[in-house]
């Protein structure tokens, strides 16, 4: 009976349809013409016009804003859209000329804004919520979607990882620690969000306080970066091609000393140092002079980054996407993008990095039973190629090799010296494959119950698969004695590796929208399960005869070792939402997410996290009408939240009793038995951290919606941290004590603000923005700091604010032997002269130590942050571009750059140091010996080697011109624009003379962050 039920049900609606088509072909038809202007008076050139409810009919405006539509219904309607206006529904009713003033859709407060399990907009948005579009970041040349990001929302705080093709940013939501990623409402991980093709972003949007993120639970303590991707959105189908083409050269690369600049620096420190017989002799310096003798062992004058660098580096990417509506209602965006990017190294194999991106997001929508159902499949191979011998070694080596060092021997083989970077970039140096692959697939439907108004079922299935491998072949290219020995090298080894693994999340959720009068209500419940599993292992073998037979079982089995594991998690969470608003004047919305974790024992597995927020629209009140009707103050909202986060970092399974298992447990006859030993303490202590989140704030738009403004302050406070007590009972026990409670508490506040003028002179079209994050953090109480510590105001690190770090406090450099009898000094400091660092005796007690140590400067990662970006357009031409930068935030110059002695005398800038000629040098003096007054001047923190990195930096700048006009009349092609981009053109710091003042490496041996440029071209058919 429901088989035969189910039939006659289908039967009617196929009637239905066919008798509500063949109306349509009985109908009136009529021709419509007409013109489309902006609220400026300006025609717009390619809006679109479609037949409502029939997407084959549709048309474009011209260059003079006029449109012909044939085949339209007397009786119908037609929609009117175009990118930055509101669309608008027109009733045809017989007329055959219809004109048509469209607004411009200027309000940021009304854009759609996507939060947690739902949508919202900056006009009814309660809680800390940034929405960022997304059109300005498709066509830069970066390798990951952080980057291009930076410093374009307020509360996302981001610091390069490096410029090695293919590396990876660190990205902070307010200072926090790695947020939690959603893409399409799933979450996933850093690794999917970075290899996230920009071209297929949608709508991208930062959640920041409790309210917003309370209901992804304990993973989102630290924020969330919420993504929606693409879908079709014209009912015509549209082709998409972008493509661009890159060059880039490093920010900043030091500049190298040249061989005969070194050693006469050399000879003169030697001579300041008082001793009898120079490094190197006259005849030595003659033929560096004369470049005499270019493979002597000392007398060479190599330009290593010569020889070892290209001068650019070349990449290149494309985007290809098919996306629309077809004609039985199917939504679908397809997008295939491919990205490119080679290292400037001159053996081409080290650091290549590419990477493939496939999307395909399907839906189709049942109109008559209000049901919704998609596919969404995404997937990334990533191919990395990193220096085999890492990039430390590798740039470590480019630098600190000496200039009067021989390359190559009279017969182009290698030279013998230890430090040698051509040998271990060289392709017979070994290679370094890895492969990063996943699969991503989602199915949703989305019920609206036709006979229950406002009420909607949801439920969406999502599983990714990631397999990752790696192969590293290690070995050195041949180098040989200058009588032709080779020299020995078996050190090679070769190490395979593979993790892979499944996660699997399922979410089911229920929400109710009722409107009486003026109340509008919201309920919404959720029932989200997520299980991982994973597992990894990994085989290496060594002493390889040959790197034609780079295979494990070609290598010394003596020497072969492996291991592996696996790895299993679960969480179960359940969410409640009410929302409420007065007329859109009085709202609050009210959270709560009960999350279970096996991280914790079975009672106090659960954790309950609520959270509400109040807004108020002030501008709604009948006393701002005044201002409202002056175009004065449009908008102004006051908001405020507060809620309860969970975390649970911790011991995994540390509430259970373990064993560990050891491979070489006892001997047995002579060999190693596999064994068990008793595993650490069980803790029953185990429990959720706490972090209590507390923000306010205020949206503001004036002068006729031209003028908008937010700002937050926002107030973290985390307790409940996990602690293993030291120093106590360890001994006799024999291991430590298990983790439990604490009374520590942390605190971190700060404010965040974001502004923006948009307007438009006649063909001029302007949009100006600037944000900025700031706060600071402190421990408002840390059980584990030592009392000694504690004690001590200036060591202490309870109730101190975030800082650098600790170090001795200088008053310049020693001008004269009296400044240095008469002051203290350091007692292993016995051999001062002038030119050496001059400490000073902070605590008075008339000697240097530990106790005159003093907090310095702010961290690295930067605690201030700001950007201003500007989007110009003038008729066709447009000009977009990106200033950012970061307040006090303190980098140091490592031992190396220091030039601790004359063995690391590396750099042009190292010559500026102290000599009775250069007393007010850049550098303390140079010196041959090693340690020198146990490292006074190079070695011993203090704050003369502690610089503020902060900087400023033209990010981005793109300029290009729309070929709309040329293309008026071509059937084939709807939009063409060329463009030429650039990315961190310019920069302005202090510290730009050493190192990139960006990245967190401190030491100048890591790959140079790049400056690049692109031609770049996008054409839609």
């Amino acid at each position: 009976m429901k088989k035969r039920h189910s039939i006659t049900k289908w039967k009617g609606l196929l009637f239905a349809m066919l008798w509500t088509i063949s109306l349509g072909m009985f109908a009136q038809t009529i021709t419509v013409n007409g013109n489309v202007k902006d609220d400026a008076g300006l025609e717009v050139i390619g809006a679109t016009i479609i037949v409502e409810g029939n997407a084959t009919t549709g048309t474009t405006t011209d260059i003079d804003g006029n449109y012909v539509l044939n085949n339209v219904p007397s009786n119908g309607k037609l929609v009117f859209s175009y990118v930055g206006m509101k669309p608008q529904t027109v009733a045809v009713n017989g007329r055959s000329t219809i004109n048509v003033l469209m607004v411009s859709d200027t309000e940021l407060l009304d854009e759609v804004v996507v939060v947690g399990y739902g949508t919202t907009s900056t006009r009814m948005a309660v809680g800390a919520v940034t929405s960022l579009k997304t059109d300005k970041i498709e066509d830069l040349p970066f390798t990951n979607t952080a980057s291009a990001l930076q410093g374009r929302t307020p509360g996302l705080v981001i610091e390069a990882g490096g410029g090695a093709p293919g590396s990876k940013p660190r990205l902070s939501i307010r200072g926090g620690k790695t947020p939690l990623y959603v893409i399409d409402g799933v979450i996933r991980s850093e690794n999917d969000f970075n290899s996230l093709n920009s071209s297929d972003i949608e709508k991208l949007s930062i959640l920041k306080d409790a309210s917003a993120t309370a209901v992804y639970g304990s993973r989102a303590g630290d924020g969330i970066v919420l993504v929606q991707t693409k879908r079709g959105k014209q009912e015509k189908i549209s082709i998409q091609y972008s493509g661009g083409f890159d060059f880039s050269r490093p920010v900043v690369l030091p500049e190298k000393l040249n061989s005969l600049d070194y050693v006469l620096a050399v000879n003169q420190a030697a001579e300041y140092d008082g001793r009898t017989s120079l490094p190197y002799t006259e005849e030595d310096i003659k033929k560096i002079r004369e470049n005499s003798d270019p493979y002597g062992s000392i007398t060479a004058n190599t330009d290593w980054m010569g020889l070892a660098l290209n001068k650019y580096a070349f990449g290149n990417r494309h985007n290809l996407s098919l996306s629309g509506v077809s004609s039985n209602g199917i939504n679908f965006y397809t997008a295939i993008g491919y990205l490119k990017q080679n290292s400037l190294f001159k053996e081409s194999h080290n650091n290549k990095y590419d990477r493939l991106n496939l999307r395909s997001n399907v839906s189709t929508t049942f109109k008559e039973i209000g049901l919704e159902v998609g596919v969404n499949i995404d997937a990334a191979l990533e191919r990395r190629n990193p220096t085999v011998w890492g990039d430390y070694s590798v740039w470590s080596q480019l630098q600190n090799v000496k200039p009067n060092y021989a390359a190559f021997n009279p017969d182009g083989t290698y030279t013998s010296i230890s430090i040698h970077p051509l040998v271990i970039l060289d392709k017979r140096a070994g290679y370094n494959n890895e492969n990063d692959k996943y699969l991503n697939t989602q199915i949703y439907a989305n019920w609206d119950v036709p006979t229950v108004q406002g009420l909607r079922f949801g439920v969406l299935g999502n599983v990714r698969y990631g397999d990752w491998n790696q192969k590293i072949f290690q070995s050195k290219a041949p180098q040989y004695q200058p009588d032709g020995q080779a020299v020995p090298y078996t050190s090679n080894y070769l190490r395979m590796s593979n993790s892979r693994g499944t996660d699997t999340s399922f979410d089911v959720n229920v929400q109710y929208k009722k409107t009486v009068d003026l109340h509008n209500f919201e309920l919404q419940g959720v029932y989200s399960f997520f299980k991982a599993y994973s597992e990894n292992f990994w085989a290496q073998r060594e002493r390889y005869l040959s790197s034609q037979f780079d295979q494990l079982f070609a290598g010394d089995a003596s020497t072969q070792k492996n291991s592996g594991s696996a790895e299993e998690r679960a969480r179960l969470g359940y969410v409640g939402r009410v929302k409420y608003d007065w007329n859109r004047r009085y709202m609050f919305e009210g959270n709560f997410r009960v999350d279970q974790s096996d991280n914790f024992p079975s009672g106090k597995r659960t954790g309950f996290f609520p959270s509400g927020a109040l807004a108020w629209v002030v501008s709604e009140e009948s006393f701002m009408d005044k201002l409202r009707e002056d175009n004065l103050i449009n908008f102004l909202k006051f908001r405020a939240s507060y809620g309860v986060v969970g975390l649970e970092d911790g011991v995994r399974f540390g509430y259970l009793p373990v064993y560990d298992m050891e491979a070489q447990s006892t001997i047995i006859d002579g060999k190693f038995t596999t064994g068990f030993r008793e595993g650490p303490l069980v803790s029953n202590d185990l429990s959720w951290y706490t972090r209590q989140v507390f923000d306010v704030g205020a949206d503001l738009s004036f002068l006729d919606d031209r003028l908008f403004a937010s700002i937050d302050y926002y107030y973290y406070r985390t307790k409940g941290y996990l602690i293993a007590p030291q120093n106590r009972y360890t001994t006799p026990l024999g291991k430590s004590l298990p983790f439990v409670k604490s009374e520590s508490a942390h605190r971190r506040a700060g404010l965040e603000a974001n502004i923006r003028w948009k307007d438009k002179i006649q063909d001029f079209t302007y949009d100006l923005g600037v944000n900025l994050t700031s706060y600071d953090e402190l421990w408002e109480k840390k059980e584990d700091e030592s009392l000694s510590s504690l004690m001590n105001p200036n060591s202490r690190v309870t109730h101190v604010k975030n800082y650098y770090g600790s170090a001795y406090k200088t008053n310049g450099m020693y001008q004269t032997i009296d400044e240095i009898i008469n002051n203290p000094r350091r007692e292993t400091a016995n051999a001062l002269k002038p030119g050496d660092l001059f400490f000073a005796d902070l605590n008075g007690d008339g000697k240097i130590d530990g106790e005159d140590f003093q907090r310095i400067g702010k961290p690295t990662f930067p605690s201030f942050s700001y950007g201003f970006d500007f989007n110009l357009e003038y008729k066709n031409f447009f000009l977009f571009g990106l200033l950012q930068g970061t307040g006090t935030r303190y980098k140091q110059l490592s031992e190396f750059m220091r030039a601790t002695n004359s063995e690391y005398l590396t750099y042009a800038f190292q010559l500026d140091s102290w000599r009775p000629d250069n007393k007010d040098a850049l550098f303390p003096r140079l010196s041959t010996y090693q340690n020198l007054n146990a490292g006074q001047n190079y070695t011993v923190s203090s704050d003369f080697w502690y610089h503020n990195a902060a900087y400023l930096r033209l990010k981005t700048i793109q300029v290009g011109y729309d070929f709309k006009d040329f293309l008026k009349n071509s059937k084939s092609i709807s939009s063409l624009k060329v463009s030429l981009t650039g990315t961190n053109v310019l920069t302005f710091s202090k510290v730009n003379k050493f190192y990139d003042p960006e990245i967190s490496a401190e030491t100048g041996y890591a790959y140079p962050t790049q400056k690049s440029y692109s031609v770049v071209v996008n054409v839609t058919f």
